[in-house]
């Protein structure tokens, strides 16, 4: 594994493709600043944004409500010793608006559950996802990332992380979820 910014951006695209589930930090709004975590079943949205449902009771909806900034880790941990990398990000998370609302709720449980009999079997639907309802759609947008340094323990034993640019992450994950799913 490399470290230039193709490789970095491959990687960083690899494990939020491939992982369903992202670890989510939330910290609430309130002078604390009472960290929380939570693991959220996601898909990469073809704009690039990272797509997870959730109830609006839930102790990270409380938490985005009051404070949207939000940090993520995907991750892939093999069996053979160093056979791991990892993904972690600083982002925004709001209630996917209204007027994008029936898209991205297609879009999501067709790329979660893409065997349209599961799909059948797990839809919520839309209406739920409306104001008021018991499910709320959100999605995050990334502000900076990075990704494991594959070098850094054999140099130093120190774990360190390589940046990756975003902009270039978001065209890559638009083009890779846009290429991977049809309606």
């Amino acid at each position: 594994m490399g470290d230039d910014v193709a490789d970095v951006v491959e990687r960083a695209a690899d494990l939020l493709l491939s992982s369903r589930f992202l670890v989510l930090g939330t910290a609430s709004g309130d002078p604390a600043g009472d960290p929380w975590v939570a693991a959220v079943n996601h898909v990469v949205a073809d704009d690039g944004r990272l797509l997870f449902c959730s109830s609006p009771a839930a102790r990270h909806s409380g938490h985005v409500a009051a404070h949207p900034v939000v940090a993520v880790t995907a991750y892939r941990v093999g069996p053979a010793p160093g056979d791991v990398d990892g993904f972690q990000a600083r982002g925004r998370c709001a209630v996917v608006p209204p007027d994008e609302l029936a898209a991205r709720h297609h879009e999501f449980f067709l790329k979660d559950f893409p065997d349209p009999a599961v799909r059948a079997q797990v839809l919520i639907d839309p209406a739920r996802f409306a104001e008021g309802g018991t499910h709320r759609l959100y999605a995050v947008r990334l502000d900076e990332c990075w990704v494991r340094d594959p070098h850094s323990w054999g140099r130093d034993q120190t774990d360190r992380r390589l940046p990756v640019p975003v902009p270039d992450l978001v065209r890559r994950l638009g083009e890779r979820a846009r290429s991977a799913y049809t309606a």
